[in-house]
């Protein structure tokens, strides 16, 4: 009896020596990303490892403690796993092992452990700090993060977010940027921006500032322009977000003339054209925004001086052997409604030969007829 249960017990012993010496054992998976220690990782952070072989399935586990003490245990099939509703600016610790299901089963040991920190702010992109010159409807944009439910947001005139006019905000996390509207002009706004899904809340980002626009750029006439027309087009550069333009010229610089010309037009265009202005004049001219809540200051004032005379062009000045229905030609002038033209045998034009007439400004060229030979 002592001699068969030594054989039982020596069968076992060589039966487990085989099972560890020959069996396939499988081999503890390598992780991959993210990276040891790695910062910044979203709260939906995909956790991947090469692959091994042998395995039905993968297990793995993550958790906050570094010995991962009651983390719960999860399978999969593939080599990585998708986590969900991390907790912002937190540690994780995970691990991962192949197991085999099927007879005979076995599991490999737990991989090392690795750690990675997810993000818990939201990185702002543009308007860059410091920012001028901005637009009332100026786009705020910031860097987009997955696994988020929402950013909130927040523009103010104070850095502390406490001002009448702070606008306090969320939109969905399928975008990452939003338009403001009606900002004052010439005024320092500040933002900042978080993200949050179901769980949990990130902290806020670091605030940025930006400075509106305060007066509209002025682009031609150029300053000081001689020669213009007198239906002369004023050009200023556009500025969106604004609903109104305001604009005037004047004979004086302080735009309380009897001339003076004051006027807006939609700010789907950014120029207007004059008319009618008086021949050999300096103008002054200025451009102003607005919109519903509030008005730009005036542009700098530029001024231009209009033409006084026109230019004839042929025949030239001393010309000889003209027909005597020569083509009198000169520079065409917009802004005109008639050209007044004389001829005569005179520099003085008070011969009885004096022929004095008008054309439409269509046209800037009139034909004589029958004049003198010689």
């Amino acid at each position: 009896m002592k001699i068969k249960v030594y054989l039982i017990q020596v069968t076992l012993l060589f039966a487990l020596i085989s099972t560890n010496i020959f069996g396939q054992s499988l081999p503890t998976p390598v992780l991959s990303t993210p990276a040891n220690s790695s910062t910044n990782n979203s709260p939906n952070e995909l956790l991947d490892w090469f692959a091994s072989s042998g395995q039905t399935a993968y297990q793995y586990r993550y958790g906050l403690t570094s010995n991962l003490s009651g983390a719960p245990v999860f399978s999969v099939a593939a080599s990585q796993a998708s986590t969900i509703n991390l907790d912002f600016g937190a540690t994780y610790y995970w691990q991962v092992r192949a197991v085999k299901t099927t007879v005979p089963q076995d599991s490999s040991n737990w991989s090392t452990v690795w750690t990675f920190s997810t993000v818990n702010q939201i990185f702002l992109v543009a308007p860059t700090n410091g920012a001028t010159s901005q637009a009332p409807n100026e786009i705020l944009d910031w860097s987009s993060l997955s696994g988020l439910t929402f950013y909130d947001y927040q523009w103010d005139t104070t850095a502390l977010f406490n001002s009448p006019l702070l606008v306090s905000s969320s939109i969905a996390s399928g975008t990452s940027q939003v338009t403001t509207s009606n900002l004052r002009f010439g005024t320092t706004y500040y933002w900042r921006v978080r993200g949050r899904h179901t769980t949990d809340t990130s902290s806020w980002s670091p605030v940025s500032f930006f400075n509106t626009i305060d007066q509209i750029f002025l682009v031609a006439p150029t300053n000081g322009a001689t020669s213009q027309a007198p239906n002369e087009i004023l050009d200023w550069s556009a500025l969106s977000g604004l609903t109104f333009y305001d604009y005037q010229w004047d004979t004086t610089a302080l735009f309380n003339s009897p001339l003076l010309v004051f006027g807006s037009i939609s700010s789907g265009t950014s120029q207007v054209t004059t008319s009618n202005l008086r021949f050999g004049t300096t103008y002054y001219w200025r451009v102003r925004g607005r919109h519903t809540t509030d008005t730009s200051s005036w542009s700098p004032v530029r001024f231009f001086s209009t033409i006084d005379q026109i230019f004839l062009v042929s025949p030239t000045n001393g010309a000889t052997s003209q027909a005597p229905n020569e083509i009198l030609d000169w520079s065409l002038l917009s802004g005109t409604t008639f050209y007044d033209y004389q001829w005569d045998t005179t520099a003085l034009f008070n011969s009885p030969m004096l022929v004095s007439g008008s054309i439409a400004s269509g046209t800037s060229q009139v034909t004589t007829s029958n004049l003198r030979f010689g």
